[in-house]
């Protein structure tokens, strides 16, 4: 299992992209653009999302875009929208701070993790 918060988030993507065999790939409000030439097509194990509906750093068109993405290569995966939340919702103390999707975020990776482990 291989778990990250926004730069981490994209490198978690990044490792799926590249097929490691891993038993599952979770992303807390990451970067969501795939780099030119990279698909999903090697990724070995489900991936979730955990993202805020009002991010700036990578929007909902990302979202979609990287769900379509992983749908066009038949991965396993599921999203957690968290409506209004931002960026850094996560970050306790940041002015993007949301309790609720930071709870929420965590019991849904908690499920993951009672899933793929």
């Amino acid at each position: 299992m291989i778990s990250g918060y926004c730069f981490g988030g994209a490198a978690v993507l990044e490792a799926a992209r590249a097929g490691a065999e891993i038993n599952g790939f979770a992303a807390f409000h990451a970067g969501l653009g795939t780099p030119e030439g990279q698909d999903y097509s090697a990724t070995t194990a489900p991936i979730v999302l955990f993202h805020g509906s009002a991010d700036p750093v990578s929007g909902m068109a990302d979202m979609a875009a990287a769900l379509d993405a992983m749908q066009a290569a038949g991965v396993a995966h599921e999203a957690m929208i968290f409506g209004g939340a931002r960026h850094s919702f996560t970050v306790w103390g940041s002015n993007d701070y949301d309790l609720a999707a930071d709870e929420g975020s965590w019991d849904g990776f908690m499920a993951f993790l009672d899933d793929r482990l």
